[in-house]
C-alpha cells in the first residue's frame, strides 16, 4: 500500500471547519423533567442560543420543544433497542417563531436510575420557496381577524399548544393564559350547548366539524363564537392535534337574532292588527293579540294598563293580560286603582307621559314599583305608552320577565312601539267614530305607522294601496305602483324572477315570499323581503292581497362581507407555494393552484386533463401506484410519500405528495385532492448530510469528539479501531483518560489543557494504551470547538518513529563517515605538500623552487577546506570568512621576506559556502594574491593588498582583491596569459559561471562576480 502524504494544515483546518459549521448539532439530555441538556455542541446558536445555556441550566430542552415529548410513543428512543431512532419536533427559535428538527438519537443507561438519550439534531431543510411562504402564512395567521387555536389531542385533556393574537383579542385571556389549558374553560358553567354534543361527537370520529357556541370572555361577557374544527392525522392515521378556527359573530348573531325577533315581532304585529283591524270589537281580539305578541318577544308577561284621571290623582288599571308558562295567571281585578300620579313615588311615569319608553330592573326601582313588579311574579320589565291621540297618554303597554337581566333590543321595542301606536290608533279611530272601524280603515293606519313597507293588492295582483315606509323603500310615489313603474327600480337580473313568481303567486291564490334587489334613485341598491297573504272573501274566494315588504340590506352587506371572507380565503389557497390539486376518478388534472407551474415549469393551462402520472418521474411509476394503493381500497384515509416529478426545463424535483379520496354523496370515488410539495433542497440536504458522515466515518485518522468535560460524545470507526474498540458504545459516555497511563494524564493536564486553552489549538505526540494494555506512539491534533466541545484528530506513528530513528543511526553513521574522508583527504594533500617540501631541498633554482611553491599553496587551499569541513558540525558547508583568515594567513606566511612592508586587510562578509563553491574560490584567491605578492611589489614594500568578499544576492558571490602596487603592463590580456596561475583564474572564472574585470587605476584591482554551484543533496 502506497505511502500517504503527510495531512497538511490546511487540511486539519477544513476537517475542524467541517466539524463546527456543520448544520448537525450534537446532544446528550437526561430522560428526567425539563429534559436537562448534558451535552450540546456549539452549533446550536443556528436556533439562537448559547449552548451554556442549555449546560447550565437556564433553558432546558423540555422549554424549546414545542410539542410534548411525553406524549404517545415519542417519549424518547426505545428503551431496549440499542439502535438509532428519528424524532421530530417544533423547536422554539429566538428571537420568535420555531423550526422543525429532526432527532437522530438513542436511549443510553449509565447508572441506576439514570437514562440519557444521546445523538444528533438538525433542521428539516425546506426549499427556500416554502419558507418564504411559510413566513407569510405565519404572518397572515397573527394578522388573522379569526382566532386560530391548535390542540394536542395526544396529551391528557388536549391542552391548547397555539393561540394567534385575534384569539386573545376575542376572548380577553392572554395567550399565556391560554396555553396549556383545554377550550372548555371558555364555557364557563353552560355545558349543555348542542354545539358541545357535535364536537364531542367530531373528536370521537376524529371528522371536522362547524359549530357555534356560547362562549364567555375573561370579563365574563358573553360572545358567540364559530368554531371550525379539524384533525390532524399523523403519518400512521394518529390523531396528534385538533386545529380550531375561531370566529367571533356575536354582532352578527345578535344581529340575526334581533332581525329575528324583529321580524317575528313585525309579524306577530301585522297577524295582531290584521286581527284587530277586521274585528268589530277590538277589544275581542285583543287578547289572542296579545298572546301572539307575548310569545314571540320571549317576555313572561304582557300587560295594557289604563291611566284613568290626571295629576296627583292619576291611578293604573290593568286592562288585560297575558302570562307565559312561567307564571302563574291572576285576576285582573286584583290590579285595578294603583296610585300612579306622585312622581317620587313612581320615577317611570314622567318619561312614560312625555312619550318614552322605560326599563330596567329592580336593582333601580322605587319601592312602590318594586312592590307591583315582585307582585306580577317579574324581575325585569319594560314599559311602553300608548297615545289615543296627540299629547294624550290612554295607558301603557308593559312586558315582564322573571330574568333580572333581560333586555329588550331598540329594534324589538321600536317594533312594539308600532304596536303602540297601532293600538292607540285604533283606540282613537273607536272613540271619535265606531264607523271608522273598518278593516280598510284600521290596515291603513296601522301600515302608516310600520316601519316595513306595507301594500293591498286586487284579485289580480294590481297594486292598489302602499303605505309610506314603502314608498320611502322603491323611491317612488304611490302613483308608480298603480301604474307598474316600481318594476324599474328591480334589478334587471331580478325582475323577471320576482314578477314571474308574483304572478304565479295570484293566478293560485297562495301566499307569496320573495327576497330581490332594488336600485335607488340616488344610487346602490337595497336588499328586501317580501310576503303577502290572500285575504278572503265570505265564500272563501281570494279578493285581494296584504303584505310587507322589509329593507334587510345591512343583514345582507353582513352577508357579502362573509363571502367576501371567504373569497379572500379561497385566494389564500390559490397563492399557496405548495401545489393544491384535484383529480377526476380517472387521475388526470383537474385543479391546480400557480404554485404547480413555479416548482414544475409546466403551465396549469397545458397541464390541466392531462393524467397526472404522466408527470411522476419514469422510475418512480410503479413504486408510486402501489404507494397509491391502500389510498384507492379504502384502506387508509389518506397517502404521503416521496416521488420524483419532471420539470419541464430538464431533470426533476423531489416531491412530498399528500392525497386523500374526492366522493360523492353517496361514497362513490370521484377523484382525488391534496397538496405537492418541493422537497428538492431538503433531500439534497441530506444527502450531503450522508456523504459528510461518510467522509468522516472512513477517515483514516481517528477522530473524536468531546465535550467540556471531556467525555465522548463521537468516535468513528478508524478510532476505535486505533485503540482496539469493536463499538462507539464501549468508549462514548467515558472520558478520554480511560486511554492514557498516568504520567500522559498528567502531562496532558499540566501542559497540552493549558496551551489549547490559550491559543484554541495543540498538537504534539502523546504515549496512547489500547484497550488490550498495550502502548503506541500517537500524533495527536486538539481543538477547542467555541467553549465547551473539543475536537480530536489521532492517528498511530509508531512505525514512522521506529523509521525515524533508523534514519537517524543511518544519518549519524554516514556523518562520521564523512568525516573521516574530508580528514583523510586532508592528510594525503599534506604529504603531498610535504612531499613537495622535500623536493625543494634539491631545487636551487629559483623560478623553479618558485613553481613549487605555488603548488604547495594551491593544495594547502584545498586541504583547508577538508580541515574545515572535518571540525565543522556541518558537512555541507564551511564559514567561508573563517576559511579566508586561515588562508590568507597561510598564503602570506609563505611568501617569506617578500611580505615585509606590505599591509594585508581583509574584508569579508559572514557567509557559509559548499565544497563545490568553496574550492574554486580558495584557489582564485590564493592565485590573486600570491601574484600580488610576486609582480605589484618588485622590490617588496611598503604597499596595502586589500580583499573584499560579499554575497550581494542569494547564490551570487563578490571578490575584489586590489593592491597599491606598480600594475600590470600595458599589453595584459588575461586571455592570452601564460602564465599557469592566470590561466587557473581564468578557468575557474568560467568553471563559476563569473565574470573578471580588471581596473589599473592607482595599482591594480581584480573584481569578480561569481555564481554559486548548488549543493548536491543525497537521499538514503
Amino acid at each position: 500500500m502506497p505511502d500517504l502524504p503527510p495531512e497538511t494544515p490546511e487540511q486539519r483546518l477544513l476537517l475542524s471547519e467541517l466539524v463546527r459549521d456543520s448544520p448537525v448539532v450534537f446532544i446528550r439530555w437526561r430522560l428526567e423533567p425539563g429534559l436537562p441538556v448534558e451535552y450540546v455542541s456549539e452549533n446550536i446558536s443556528q436556533f439562537g442560543y448559547a449552548a451554556q445555556e442549555l449546560l447550565s441550566g437556564a433553558v432546558s430542552l423540555g422549554e424549546l420543544i414545542d410539542e410534548d415529548p411525553y406524549a404517545g410513543a415519542d417519549t424518547a428512543p426505545s428503551m431496549t433497542h440499542p439502535g438509532y431512532r428519528r424524532l421530530e419536533y417544533r423547536l422554539k427559535i429566538r428571537p420568535s417563531g420555531t423550526k422543525l428538527v429532526r432527532f437522530q438519537v438513542r436511549t443510553v443507561h449509565e447508572a441506576p436510575g439514570r437514562i440519557y438519550c444521546q445523538g444528533s439534531m438538525k433542521e428539516v431543510v425546506e426549499s427556500m420557496q416554502h419558507q418564504q411562504w411559510l413566513q407569510l402564512l405565519e404572518h397572515a395567521i397573527e394578522m388573522a381577524q379569526n382566532g386560530i387555536i391548535i390542540s394536542d389531542a395526544r396529551r391528557p385533556d388536549m391542552p391548547v399548544i397555539y393561540a394567534n393574537p385575534a384569539v386573545e383579542r376575542n376572548t380577553g385571556y392572554a395567550v399565556s393564559e391560554i396555553l396549556g389549558r383545554n377550550c372548555r374553560f371558555l364555557q364557563g358553567e353552560d355545558r349543555d350547548q348542542p354545539g358541545l354534543v357535535a364536537i364531542r361527537k367530531s373528536l370521537q370520529d376524529r371528522r371536522p366539524c362547524e359549530v357555534r357556541l356560547r362562549n364567555y370572555r375573561k370579563d365574563g361577557s358573553l360572545f358567540w363564537n364559530e368554531v371550525k374544527l379539524s384533525p390532524v392525522l399523523s403519518p400512521c392515521g394518529e390523531v396528534t392535534h385538533f386545529i380550531g378556527i375561531q370566529s367571533d359573530i356575536t354582532a352578527r348573531k345578535n344581529a340575526e337574532d334581533t332581525l329575528s325577533r324583529r321580524d317575528a315581532i313585525l309579524e306577530a304585529m301585522s297577524y295582531a292588527t290584521e286581527m284587530l283591524l277586521r274585528s268589530d270589537d277590538y277589544m275581542e281580539r285583543l287578547p289572542a293579540a296579545m298572546r301572539q305578541i307575548g310569545e314571540v318577544t320571549g317576555a313572561d308577561h304582557l300587560c295594557i294598563w289604563r291611566v284613568a284621571g290626571a295629576g296627583i290623582d292619576c291611578t293604573l288599571n290593568l286592562q288585560h293580560a297575558w302570562n307565559g308558562p312561567r307564571l302563574e295567571p291572576y285576576s285582573v281585578d286584583d290590579w285595578q286603582g294603583i296610585p300612579w300620579g306622585n312622581p317620587e313615588s313612581w320615577p317611570s311615569a314622567p318619561p312614560l307621559q312625555q312619550g318614552k319608553w322605560v326599563q330596567g330592573s329592580l336593582d333601580h326601582a322605587s319601592p312602590e314599583e318594586r312592590a307591583l313588579v315582585v307582585g306580577m311574579g317579574v324581575q325585569s320589565f319594560l314599559g311602553i305608552p300608548i297615545f289615543d291621540g296627540p299629547q294624550h297618554l290612554w295607558g301603557i303597554l308593559s312586558l315582564g320577565s322573571v330574568s333580572p337581566s333581560v333586555i329588550w333590543a331598540v329594534s324589538e321595542i321600536e317594533a312594539l312601539q308600532s304596536v303602540t301606536r297601532v293600538l292607540g290608533a285604533i283606540i282613537h279611530s273607536s272613540q271619535i267614530d265606531q264607523a271608522l272601524r273598518a278593516s280598510e280603515q284600521r290596515f291603513r293606519t296601522l301600515s302608516a305607522v310600520s316601519p316595513v313597507g306595507i301594500f293591498e293588492a286586487d284579485a289580480s295582483g294590481k297594486v292598489l294601496y302602499t303605505n309610506a315606509r314603502l314608498q320611502e323603500v322603491f323611491g317612488v310615489l304611490a302613483d308608480a305602483f298603480a301604474n307598474g313603474e316600481w318594476r324599474k327600480r328591480l334589478e334587471d337580473q331580478s325582475l323577471q324572477t320576482v314578477v314571474a313568481e308574483w304572478e304565479r303567486t295570484v293566478r293560485a291564490g297562495r301566499p307569496f315570499r320573495a327576497e330581490f334587489m332594488i336600485r335607488q334613485p340616488q344610487g346602490g341598491v337595497r336588499w328586501v323581503k317580501s310576503s303577502a297573504t290572500p285575504m278572503h272573501g265570505p265564500k272563501g274566494e281570494v279578493t285581494g292581497y296584504v303584505g310587507t315588504i322589509d329593507d334587510f340590506t345591512e343583514y345582507q352587506a353582513a352577508n357579502d362581507a362573509l363571502r367576501k371572507s371567504e373569497a379572500q380565503y379561497r385566494s389564500l389557497v390559490t397563492n399557496l407555494k405548495e401545489v393544491v390539486f384535484q383529480t377526476d376518478a380517472s387521475g388526470n388534472w383537474s385543479f391546480l393552484n400557480q404554485a404547480w407551474q413555479e416548482i414544475t415549469g409546466f403551465t396549469v393551462a397545458e397541464s390541466l386533463g392531462k393524467l397526472f402520472l404522466d408527470y411522476v418521474h419514469p422510475d418512480d411509476r410503479e413504486r408510486n401506484n402501489q404507494l397509491f394503493l391502500p389510498l384507492i381500497r379504502r384502506e387508509k384515509d389518506y397517502c404521503r410519500h416521496e416521488v420524483r416529478y419532471l420539470a419541464k426545463k430538464g431533470g426533476y424535483r423531489w416531491i412530498e405528495v399528500f392525497a386523500r379520496l374526492t366522493l360523492d354523496a353517496g361514497g362513490a370515488i370521484v377523484g382525488t385532492s391534496g397538496t405537492l410539495t418541493d422537497i428538492t433542497a431538503r433531500r439534497e440536504a441530506e444527502d450531503l448530510m450522508r456523504r459528510q458522515s461518510t467522509a468522516i466515518e472512513t477517515a483514516v485518522d481517528g477522530i473524536a469528539i468531546l465535550n467540556h468535560e471531556g467525555v465522548y460524545s463521537y468516535l468513528n470507526s478508524t478510532h476505535l479501531s486505533l485503540f482496539g474498540y469493536a463499538s462507539g458504545e464501549e468508549l462514548v459516555g467515558k472520558t478520554w483518560r480511560e486511554l492514557y497511563a498516568p504520567e500522559e494524564i498528567a502531562e496532558i493536564e499540566q501542559r497540552v489543557f493549558p496551551q489549547l486553552k490559550r491559543e484554541g489549538t495543540w498538537r504534539g505526540t502523546m504515549r496512547a494504551r489500547r484497550r488490550d494494555g498495550t502502548f503506541f506512539d500517537e500524533e495527536l491534533s486538539l481543538t477547542m470547538v467555541g467553549s465547551d466541545g473539543l475536537v480530536c484528530v489521532c492517528r498511530d506513528i509508531t512505525e514512522r518513529r521506529l523509521g525515524e530513528s533508523r534514519i537517524q543511526k543511518s544519518l549519524l553513521e554516514k556523518d562520521v563517515m564523512l568525516k573521516e574522508i574530508h580528514h583523510r583527504v586532508k592528510n594525503n594533500m599534506q604529504i603531498v605538500s610535504s612531499l613537495l617540501n622535500l623536493q625543494l631541498e634539491h631545487i636551487r633554482d629559483e623560478a623553479t623552487r618558485a613553481l613549487f611553491i605555488d603548488s604547495q599553496n594551491r593544495i594547502a587551499s584545498m586541504a583547508l577546506v577538508h580541515e574545515k569541513l572535518y571540525q565543522s558540525a556541518n558537512l555541507a558547508e564551511i564559514n567561508f570568512r573563517d576559511y579566508i583568515e586561515d588562508l590568507t594567513e597561510s598564503v602570506v606566511g609563505s611568501q617569506g621576506t617578500r611580505a615585509s612592508g606590505i599591509e594585508f586587510r581583509v574584508d569579508a562578509d559572514e557567509f557559509h559556502l559548499g565544497i563545490d563553491t568553496a574550492i574554486p574560490c580558495g584557489l582564485l584567491l590564493n592565485e590573486l594574491i600570491s601574484n600580488a605578492y610576486k609582480h605589484a611589489f618588485p622590490r617588496s614594500g611598503p604597499g596595502r593588498i586589500t580583499l573584499r568578499l560579499q554575497r550581494p544576492a542569494p547564490g551570487r558571490l563578490r571578490f575584489e582583491v586590489a593592491d597599491t602596487g606598480c600594475g600590470l603592463p600595458e599589453d595584459f590580456d588575461l586571455r592570452r596569459s601564460r602564465s599557469l596561475g592566470m590561466q587557473l583564474v581564468a578557468t575557474l572564472v568560467h568553471q563559476l559561471r563569473g565574470s573578471l574585470e580588471i581596473d589599473r587605476t592607482g595599482g591594480t584591482r581584480f573584481v569578480l562576480d561569481l555564481q554559486e554551484v548548488p549543493q548536491k543533496r543525497f537521499i538514503s
